[in-house]
């Protein structure tokens, strides 16, 4: 038999219990527990992750941790998904020197999203923190997306297009 505690008065009482023994208060619902213990352990585990970000934060900040790969990374990406997104017309888009300037910001973009990633574990390996984990992730999102987004335009688009 689990016990729980009135929500008014704190007594323990019995999970059946339909009022509390002590002061008459409606016992809360099963289903009301369970929401409170899971918004408990949500607010917990949120707690544990700033409080491990701040840490990470201070070790980079006081072992002056840098990852020079990460802005040029995000850079590169960035410029790639302008360039796949730019509404630039099908006749620029189908240029050699488009595709390849797209092209290269997106490898460009990824290698040096890889060497972020790799720099950043040498980091964790030593320190236990990461270098700026959210932007790395953002260059690595965008570089992917460009390339996916180039590969896309020559597999599919500059065909039929070379065939008007």
């Amino acid at each position: 038999m689990m016990f729980m505690k009135c929500s008014k008065c704190g007594k323990p009482m019995k999970e059946d219990d339909k009022f509390c023994p002590s002061c008459g208060a409606k016992a809360p619902s099963r289903f009301s527990s369970k929401v409170q213990a899971e918004t408990k352990e949500n607010n917990r585990k949120k707690a544990m992750k700033e409080k491990e970000l701040n840490r990470q934060k201070t070790i980079v900040e006081t072992k002056g941790l840098k990852n020079q790969y990460i802005i040029p990374a995000f850079v590169f990406g960035l410029a790639g998904t302008i360039l796949i997104l730019y509404p630039a017309g099908v006749q620029n888009q189908m240029q050699w020197w488009y595709i390849a300037s797209t092209l290269i910001c997106g490898i460009t973009g990824y290698v040096l999203s890889y060497k972020a990633r790799k720099l950043n574990a040498q980091y964790y390996q030593r320190y236990r923190a990461y270098v700026n984990p959210g932007l790395m992730k953002a260059a690595l999102y965008l570089s992917s997306f460009t390339i996916f987004g180039i590969v896309l335009i020559i597999t599919s688009i500059l065909p039929a297009y070379l065939n008007m």
